[in-house]
């Protein structure tokens, strides 16, 4: 689905904190691979915009997400690539056609109370991996958990994930 921008006249929500560090909303699928050390992997549906510039309220999103709890299940690892503008990015492009089904019926269900991404970029399918975190080692497939919204330092992980941090 390419981009559709319909703009919103709601209710702006200020920041949930007022020292928070991320200020992003969006649509991600949780993601996890064998070997993985990064607890905010992800791959990322729908950017929304900014907590402090947003003209539709949280709630909305989490009530749409309530309907859509499907785990997209592995992504075949195509490989690694660069993205960003400078291409200085990690990433690893996954493939699953169920991907592109769930963001179009997201897409359709956030149009209809007026939540579209404001974004330039197309649905291009990758998992971010932390520079750092960068191995030349890549799995064969990556695991996603069903949609979640990330609004500003709310970030919900990958439960495989969730256990290594609590433990």
């Amino acid at each position: 689905m390419s981009n559709i921008h319909v703009h919103s006249a709601r209710t702006m929500e200020k920041p949930t904190a007022p020292n928070q560090t991320h200020t992003g909303i969006a649509i991600v699928w949780p993601a996890w691979f064998l070997g993985s050390t990064d607890p905010q992997l992800h791959c990322t549906a729908l950017f929304l915009g900014n907590t402090e510039t947003t003209p539709f309220r949280r709630s909305t999103i989490e009530n749409i997400l309530r309907w859509k709890g499907n785990d997209p299940g592995p992504c075949r690892v195509t490989g690694p690539a660069l993205f960003g503008k400078e291409r200085n990015v990690p990433v690893l492009t996954i493939e699953n056609p169920e991907l592109q089904q769930e963001l179009d019926w997201l897409a359709r269900r956030l149009a209809a109370y007026d939540v579209v991404s404001p974004s330039e970029f197309g649905f291009n399918p990758h998992v971010t991996i932390a520079k750092e975190a960068a191995k030349p080692y890549f799995p064969h497939f990556i695991q996603l958990e069903a949609p979640v919204l990330w609004w500003g330092d709310s970030r919900p992980l990958h439960s495989k994930h969730q256990t290594a941090v609590a433990a």
